[in-house]
């Protein structure tokens, strides 16, 4: 599953990203380096924070139905498989509103109450137009709520440190020269089917 993130719902709305979500199986094979890049994304759905966006003219019980099963394998996919997440956001919107510029950033997801603000809830559910508090009731009731989540998930909130991606430079060998490659592997002329 690829999700696209934009800054809203709106027709104008800004594509600031993309989440590329694993099942538990993979996530607990990666290595270990690799998995500093993922976050879990059991807080999210049973805190009733993460919502599928629907019409302000869908009932907020047809709009609980729908999103059940989204919500459901998300957090617990497969009767056994939670799922995880790696988020790149390419346009850093409340430094660089009008054009996305600079490095990509490495996002992660809330872990706990305490670190979102009742304001930003506020915020969020008078915009919305939904309660947080109501979903997250509902979904403990369909929800398995007692699984841990995979180690080395979300490890900024055991180190207190974040992943920052750098752009770093490097030599290249332009097309048309001898010992061009694509992604470094196939020789550039074998790829484009002649000289290069």
């Amino acid at each position: 599953m690829k999700p696209v993130n934009y800054d809203s719902d709106k027709a104008d709305a800004r594509l600031i990203g993309i989440e590329y979500v694993i099942h538990h199986d993979i996530f607990v094979s990666l290595p270990e380096e690799e998995k500093k890049y993922w976050h879990s994304h059991k807080y999210e759905v049973e805190s009733g924070q993460l919502t599928l966006q629907s019409k302000s003219l869908v009932p907020t019980g047809a709009e609980d139905v729908a999103e059940q099963s989204a919500m459901t394998e998300l957090h617990k996919a497969n009767d056994s498989l939670w799922t995880y997440g790696k988020t790149i956001h390419t346009w850093a919107i409340d430094s660089s509103p009008s054009l996305p510029l600079g490095p990509p950033r490495l996002m992660m997801a809330f872990t706990a109450d305490a670190q979102v603000s009742d304001s930003v809830i506020s915020t969020v559910e008078s915009v919305e137009q939904k309660s947080v508090a109501h979903k997250r009731e509902l979904r403990a009731k369909y929800l398995d709520l007692n699984y841990e989540k995979a180690e080395g998930a979300d490890q900024w909130e055991k180190t207190g440190k974040a992943l920052e991606l750098v752009a770093k430079e490097k030599d290249v060998t332009m097309p048309g020269r001898e010992g061009a490659t694509w992604k470094g592997k196939e020789r550039l002329e074998s790829v484009l089917g002649g000289n290069a």
